[in-house]
């Protein structure tokens, strides 16, 4: 019998108690520490009859209590290694499984525990059941008892990706969007020179390759990007960059082989890991919403970062490749991509003289795919999200 078969066993007859397990790749991000951190701040109801439990895969628990205390004022969380058998025991335990990724992948919870996947952002690409038969996709599914969405739209593809009913998909917009009303303060942690420059712009881009979870490549590894852009341009971009007084950030897919990789940097070119926000103890989207531009391909970013309203371009040349690799949850998805498309690098310096004028261009476009992608704009998702689970009245929580 497989492992995923025992402990599934296993779930199906441990007792549960009033755990809310925590779980989130990379560590401490997204739409699981947005809840959380909401439930730190608003809901004593829920901090008093659960154990608020944090499942790390790479941070120490040390350097977790860290940033979560650093983050909320809080000194003291739970915290453990998730696949120690001391976190396997909370696993167990828990009656609430919230994540932004499938914890035990094809490990079913049981009648008395609720998977709720708040996931890691509303899919432009193909992904979960979406991707059934890719052959690059192992042959596991994420599970999920409830999920979210940001839109109606979202909520007809997140029951597909899932494969449950649409009334367990709650429509509450996601809770890590809650950390643009940061007012840029994480991002003047991580750039505090940002006002010698005339614009700030943040580049994005979803993996080719990955190394991490599904081991795959979707489009040409050699298409315009950011390993292509620098080996080939780095000296011509940073003059044209330090001509312009323009900062660019470079973020790279915590997935991506770029990760792995040593990309050159300078004073107008900066490259931004996890690990860098992590040491600051600022999240993503904290630090998304200092920056004027969103430079991106495929990325789920840029549906989060439409409720800023802020510009969008989008650096690709591999659309085609792309579609007919991963594929998109919309056709034709040029129609949903609100911004300038830069291929190639003389593309990218025409954008950089005429930035403003071909960002204003865009305005109407972008408004139009937010109100069908990201309506919800009011830093309210964590709660709406809690509601549902937790309902502050007499209401009975979210039943299976």
């Amino acid at each position: 019998m497989g492992k995923e078969k025992v402990l599934s066993v296993l779930n199906g007859l441990w007792p549960k108690k009033d755990v809310i397990l925590f779980n989130s790749f990379p560590d401490l991000n997204g739409n699981a520490l947005a809840v959380y951190e909401y439930i730190l701040r608003e809901r004593p109801d829920l901090r008093e009859k659960y154990a608020l439990i944090w499942a790390l895969t790479d941070l120490s628990e040390a350097e977790a209590v860290r940033i979560l205390s650093a983050r909320t004022g809080v000194s003291s969380h739970l915290t453990v290694d998730k696949k120690s058998p001391n976190g396997i025991l909370r696993f167990l335990q828990a009656k609430y499984l919230v994540t932004t990724h499938g914890y035990f992948p094809s490990v079913r919870s049981p009648r008395g525990q609720i998977d709720a996947k708040v996931w890691h952002g509303m899919p432009f690409k193909r992904v979960g059941r979406l991707l059934e038969n890719d052959a690059h996709t192992s042959g596991s599914q994420d599970e999920a008892d409830c999920t979210e969405a940001t839109s109606v739209l979202y909520q007809d593809i997140m029951m597909k990706v899932f494969g449950i009913p649409r009334e367990k998909v709650f429509l509450t917009g996601q809770p890590c969007n809650d950390f643009f009303a940061d007012n840029g303060k994480g991002f003047s942690k991580m750039v505090p020179d940002a006002s010698f420059f005339s614009k700030v712009l943040i580049w994005l881009p979803t993996y080719r390759r990955s190394v991490v979870g599904d081991i795959r490549v979707d489009g040409p590894e050699n298409s315009f990007g950011v390993s292509t852009l620098l080996s080939a341009h780095f000296d011509e971009l940073d003059a044209a960059l330090k001509q312009r007084n323009i900062l660019l950030l470079i973020k790279p897919h915590p997935m991506d082989v770029l990760c792995r990789m040593t990309l050159p940097t300078s004073r107008h070119i900066r490259v931004i890991h996890n690990a860098d926000l992590s040491a600051a103890a600022v999240q993503l989207y904290e630090f998304l919403s200092g920056c004027d531009v969103l430079m991106t391909d495929y990325s789920s970013v840029f549906i989060d970062f439409l409720v800023t309203d802020k510009p969008i371009a989008f650096v690709c040349d591999d659309l085609e490749e792309f579609g007919g690799n991963r594929g998109f949850c919309f056709d034709p998805p040029r129609d949903y991509m609100p911004g300038e498309l830069i291929p190639d690098y003389d593309a990218l310096i025409r954008y950089l003289d005429h930035m403003d004028e071909i960002n204003a261009g865009w305005d109407e476009k972008r408004r139009e795919i937010t109100r069908l992608f990201n309506p919800m704009n009011d830093h309210r998702a964590s709660e709406r999200v809690c509601d549902i689970l937790w309902p502050r009245s007499g209401r009975e929580p979210f039943q299976k």
